[in-house]
């Protein structure tokens, strides 16, 4: 035991030795100083944190009665005893109303030791008293704040005999009712009529066993069911049986209805699959058709599946499940224009009954029928061949609603596989045509468009001009991946049927890429004709809205403008020209641009760098950079992006921006993605040899290399033979994991148990759905940097990061914002809980002695 610190407030030194003689002899260890000014008093005080204060009462240079105010300023605990020989009775007693533990003359010191051991002992209980005091007013506090701030669950109280003692407001909102109207009442009232003898059961079980919990169906005041999973748990009172129970319930609703409705999606995929597989192998409608129907009921759960195709103003069954086929054919004969399935083939797009009986629509089956069958709800799906409505594809369900708006993407793009192969199985006898056509548009393809070019060349007698025009939509692909593939299509035809309408020569328009149209006009005297087609005719088409199943969508283009022979003398020239002015226009805001030579300079700027990057790769031009990440909680480095540099020999240092985009088009990134893979283990390797704390390191992935079947074994190859697999972290565009999704997530899971850690780079730029994203095995999202440049100063990009962050930490995801460059952009993002920030505020990419340098000074800081 640490010895008593006493502070003696006494002018003189034989006074104190007295007091401290007496002490000594009573048996108390003391560590003691002495004070007899009130500057030294309030030093000691705050110094030497005294446990007891012996003061006398007349001092020449301070007061006792101020000595005990100053004392008591300071802790109202530490005892305070007067030794004095000039206190009076009256006076002593009014020094101890204001605080003072007690007295002693100094004619009678005998009493010092006694008062003091009191004096101790009583301090020493008062604390432990208050102690525990505040400690069970704190328990109470903490309880009940956990018990009425529990609002997702609720808490019942039960007597022995399983009568409601008490419950919380959580179980107010779950249920209903207010505690009054509940108090004495059975646990049974929470549970529907047949189901009380549940009730009862779990009551047994928790006796038996201390705790049972269940997933059973309870019941609201207003006799609503739903699940729950309720546990029940005894609390054992002094005697032998319970004294009472602790009934714990939360609302299972929203998870039973999530996974029903995670299951329903992935019954449509695998039927999605299924019936593209069939697609790729089968090359004869009915078998087609009639294969649609059979994995459309085994593999989706539809309780029916038929299609009728359209013969003589009548829908004639040709493929079913689920239905006899008489009545079938009985309900067709019968059929009017106004039932659903006639609307989806006039109207060509889906015609949706989510309910038996619904206003808005009326299903193709009469009412008796479905009641018989149990089913529910239904959705028509138009067959369309060459843009004309041949037939219809309907799917029942047992289940209410069932189609949302998950559902209708997929059935939606469903029906756009089945209606390609409804085309190209009809054009399977028409190979030439396939040979010269697009498919989708039915204009001439770029081979039919080259072979006419060269044949308006090659007989060329007058003095005109002839104008290649290449016209590109701009967007296209987001407009693919928002509204989906078959929606994309639409469009593809639309633009070309208002092509079709604007020129004397419709045979010379033709669809020559994915996005792009070529628009031939064979007769023009001078450039000024050409622009005036375009400013009047071609971009007017683009100023009034396409109508894509009821849905209004503004589009825009830009065009590319070769002129012969002037731009080239044959049709591959002509093109080569014609795409370079496109692809000068497309980093424009002109709508347009005619061909220069120096387009052809840059192409071939674009080829010499080609060529340097292989010469670079073979040369080891290529560096890494790092640029740190940063836990938000600690600002400390717990991550590092490797970001790859060119350092050309004549060129000096080469941005990204110039040579990415270059290797992917050529495919050198799956050696240089390979190369970064490597050197950024290695320099982790070098790391860990130099003693420094090796954060993990972030590589990211192009879609060329995930795509590649050896991409795993690649990885494994490089992380084990340098046993470096708890660094790794790989960055993947959200984009690029939405494609071939069961493909991508069983190479990540393969990835994940070598140690490597996934994080979703750019999220929010691309669409995703959350089914995946829950599915997916990967450890943190990246806010992509537009949306953190922008979310001090737009409310959307607010929202934004926001519902990232909130979403990544409910599936316990880590979240990460990059670009942080300001203060206020990581004052937003610390207020939302992010979880870690990259961006020029905390650190620019540096080579790997920089980075070095500042690791060490990390970890010393550390």
């Amino acid at each position: 035991m640490s010895p008593l610190k006493a502070l003696l407030v006494e002018d003189a030194v034989t006074d104190a030795e007295l007091i401290l003689y007496e002490l000594r002899k009573g048996g108390i260890e003391f560590d003691a100083r002495r004070v007899d000014s009130e500057q030294s008093l309030l030093y000691q005080l705050q110094a030497f944190k005294p446990d007891l204060v012996i003061s006398d009462f007349s001092l020449p240079h301070l007061d006792g009665g101020r000595a005990l105010d100053m004392v008591r300023g300071v802790s109202i605990d530490i005892p305070f005893v007067f030794v004095s020989g000039t206190i009076g009775e009256e006076r002593a007693f009014d020094l101890m109303r204001r605080g003072a533990t007690d007295y002693v003359n100094k004619t009678n010191l005998d009493r010092l030791t006694p008062i003091v051991n009191r004096a101790l002992q009583e301090t020493a209980e008062r604390k432990v008293r208050k102690l525990v005091e505040e400690k069970l007013a704190a328990s109470e506090r903490h309880f009940r704040l956990l018990v009425d701030g529990v609002y997702d669950y609720a808490l019942v109280l039960l007597d022995a005999e399983g009568k409601i003692i008490s419950w919380n407001e959580g179980a107010s909102r779950l249920y209903g009712y207010h505690q009054a109207q509940v108090i004495g009442q059975h646990l049974s009232l929470l549970y529907e009529a047949k189901h009380v003898d549940r009730a009862i059961r779990q009551l047994g079980a928790a006796v038996d066993m201390g705790r049972f919990e269940d997933e059973c169906l309870q019941r609201r005041q207003s006799g609503q069911l739903f699940w729950a999973d309720a546990v029940t748990t005894r609390l054992d009172g002094d005697g032998e049986q319970p004294s009472y129970f602790a009934h714990i319930v939360r609302d299972l609703t929203e998870r039973r209805e999530q996974e029903q409705k995670i299951a329903r999606l992935n019954r449509l995929y695998a039927v999605l699959s299924s019936i593209n597989s069939v697609i790729v192998r089968c090359r004869d409608r009915q078998t087609l058709l009639s294969e649609v129907c059979h994995i459309a009921v085994s593999q989706g759960n539809f309780a029916l599946a038929w299609v009728g195709l359209c013969e003589d103003g009548v829908i004639e069954p040709v493929a079913w499940l689920g239905c006899a086929e008489q009545v079938l054919r009985d309900v067709c004969y019968h059929l009017d224009d106004h039932c659903a399935a006639w609307q989806a083939i006039l109207q060509l797009k889906p015609i949706l009954n989510n309910e038996q009986h619904q206003e808005d629509g009326q299903a193709t089956l009469p009412a008796n029928i479905m009641a018989e069958q149990g089913l529910q709800s239904s959705i028509a799906l138009p067959l369309v061949v060459d843009g004309e409505g041949i037939g219809v594809l309907e799917l029942y369900s047992n289940e209410p609603a069932f189609f949302n708006q998950d559902e209708m993407r997929l059935l939606l793009d469903l029906a756009g596989d089945i209606w390609f192969a409804l085309e190209y199985i009809s054009r399977e006898e028409k190979l030439d045509y396939l040979a010269f056509y697009d498919a989708l548009t039915g204009l001439p393809n770029r081979r039919l468009c080259g072979d006419r070019v060269h044949q308006l060349l090659s007989g060329r007698v007058d003095h005109h001009s002839l104008a290649m025009i290449l016209l590109d939509i701009e967007r296209f692909h987001f407009i693919n991946d928002t509204f989906g593939r078959h929606q994309g299509d639409q469009l593809l035809k639309a633009v070309s049927y208002r092509l079709a309408s604007v020129t004397d020569e419709p045979d010379f328009i033709s669809r020559v890429g994915t996005d792009c149209f070529g628009v031939v006009l064979s007769a023009v005297n001078s450039e000024a004709d050409v622009a005036r087609f375009l400013k009047e005719r071609m971009f007017p088409l683009f100023t009034k809205p396409f109508t894509l199943d009821d849905q209004e969508l503004l589009i825009s283009a830009k065009a590319g403008v070769a002129m012969a022979p002037g731009d080239g003398r044959d049709a591959d020239t002509l093109f080569s020209s014609a795409e370079a002015a496109l692809k000068k226009v497309k980093a424009t805001a002109e709508p347009y641009l005619f061909y220069l030579p120096k387009m052809q300079e840059r192409i071939a700027e674009r080829l010499a760098i080609e060529s340097g990057l292989r010469r670079a790769l073979d040369e080891d031009q290529f560096v890494l950079y790092y640029q740190p990440k940063l836990d938000f909680s600690t600002l400390q480095i717990v991550g590092l992006e490797a970001l790859i540099r060119w350092q050309h020999p004549e060129q000096g240092m080469i941005p990204p921006s110039r040579f990415i985009p270059i290797l992917e088009e050529t495919g050198l990134i799956l050696k240089v993605g390979e190369w970064v893979l490597r050197r950024a283990l290695d320099d982790a390797e070098y790391l860990s040899h130099q003693d420094i704390k090796v954060p993990r390191i972030a590589v990211n992935v192009s879609s060329l290399q995930l795509k590649q079947d050896n991409f795993v074994q690649v990885i494994t190859r490089l992380v084990q033979a340098r046993h470096a697999s708890v660094v790794l972290d790989l960055e993947i565009t959200e984009s690029l994991l939405m494609e071939d999704v069961d493909i991508n997530i069983n190479k990540l899971e393969a990835l994940r148990h070598l140690g490597v850690k996934i994080m979703i780079d750019d999220f929010g730029t691309g669409y995703s759905s959350l089914s995946y994203i829950a599915r997916l095995p990967i450890d943190a999202l990246k806010i992509d940097r537009s949306f953190v440049e922008n979310m001090t100063e737009s409310p959307n990009s607010l929202s934004i990061v926001t519902s990232v962050i909130s979403l990544a930490h409910s599936l316990n995801f880590k979240v990460i914002a990059e670009g942080v460059e300001t203060e206020e952009q990581a004052k937003f993002l610390r207020l939302l809980r992010c979880d870690q920030v990259q961006g020029f505020l905390y650190g620019r990419p540096e080579p790997l002695h920089t980075i070095a340098d500042r690791l060490i000074g990390n970890a010393l800081q550390g």
